[in-house]
């Protein structure tokens, strides 16, 4: 089988594919197939993938989601052989607000352009989506979401999103893919310096402190939301497509299993951490951004996964063992 990685540069693509190339096989049109070729598709690549291409089975093409022909040459490309598609493809959040222009047409006619060209194959693919928590939204929203809340995403990108979730609903009932989507809480611990994104402090208040760093946060500290480990994620991406799509029904997309906590508790974590290893965290300190608050008092406190639970999904991993394994992934550096 050929699978193909749209979105492969960012930083959940690039967990996937190497978490791909450690196994032999996956579930595909006749069954367990020998992953024969990952396609990564980007419209830039990552040093990793660069690197990685020692592997025989990697290919890298640069191309732009939002070119029809560029589409339909990579999915002609894939063959007549079984093919799966992980559809990771987005203009996050900010951007998405700042220019709506952009933001659609990466995010709808991007994926439109994907499912179209997808059309073509002999056999119907597997297509994993990701979605985002950011699909629920409004003042009519409850704290706790489940998969049957009502969608009324209060952002260009979750929209989008919304849009998206419909669209391979629809795409797999005239049965031209397999599809099956995961809404994603935010993802927690990404490497790297502090970004300006509304959700980096939820990574920051892990990261910068375990490092040794002070950390300002733009939030409270009885601040809650729901987020999940990058490692939980790829793994959860994986279950989903391993799964017998009958399984999903109608509605292809889940909540994901998430961790519901507070600030304070996330601070606690990195805290109990240190103590046990002998280390010298960095501060933490609040300094509110009224911009932040406001975004974040918009998005849902936690996410009920019922569904993926009675689909096997497993536990998402507990706060002090994020930091553990973000410390054994991405060491600080001297």
């Amino acid at each position: 089988m050929k699978i193909i990685i749209a979105g492969g540069s960012g930083f959940i693509g690039r967990l996937l594919i190497e978490k791909l190339l450690s196994r032999p096989a996956m579930s595909g049109t006749f069954g367990q197939e020998l992953i024969e070729e990952v396609i990564v598709f980007d419209n830039v690549a990552a040093d990793e993938h660069m690197a990685a291409t020692a592997d025989s089975r990697i290919k890298v093409v640069l191309g732009d989601i939002t070119d029809r022909a560029v589409i339909e040459r990579l999915v002609a490309d894939a063959g007549t052989t079984s093919v799966s598609v992980f559809y990771l493809t987005a203009v996050m959040s900010g951007i998405a607000e700042k220019d709506i222009e952009l933001g659609y047409r990466i995010n709808v006619d991007g994926l439109f352009n994907m499912l179209n060209a997808l059309r073509t194959l002999e056999h119907p693919p597997r297509f994993i989506f990701a979605s985002t928590v950011g699909v629920f939204g409004g003042d009519e929203m409850p704290a706790i979401v489940s998969d049957s809340t009502k969608q009324t995403p209060q952002s260009s990108y979750g929209i989008a999103k919304a849009i998206g979730e419909l669209l391979v609903n629809d795409y797999t009932r005239k049965g031209y893919i397999d599809g099956r989507g995961a809404r994603l809480p935010t993802v927690v611990i990404r490497p790297g310096a502090p970004f300006a994104g509304a959700g980096s402090f939820a990574s920051d208040i892990f990261r910068e402190p375990i490092q040794g760093r002070d950390c300002v946060l733009p939030v409270q500290m009885d601040t809650r939301l729901c987020i999940l480990g990058y490692r939980d994620v790829v793994d959860y991406l994986l279950a989903l497509h391993e799964l017998e799509g009958s399984a999903l029904g109608v509605d292809r997309t889940i909540n994901l299993p998430n961790i519901q906590c507070g600030v304070r508790e996330m601070a606690a974590a990195v805290e109990k951490v240190a103590a046990e290893q002998d280390l010298k965290s960095g501060s933490i300190t609040v300094s509110p951004d009224p911009n932040i608050e406001r975004i974040v008092s918009s998005w849902p406190t936690g996410m009920d996964a019922s569904k993926a639970k009675y689909l096997g999904l497993p536990q998402p991993t507990a706060l002090d063992q994020l930091i553990r394994d973000f410390q054994v992934d991405f060491p600080a550096i001297p």
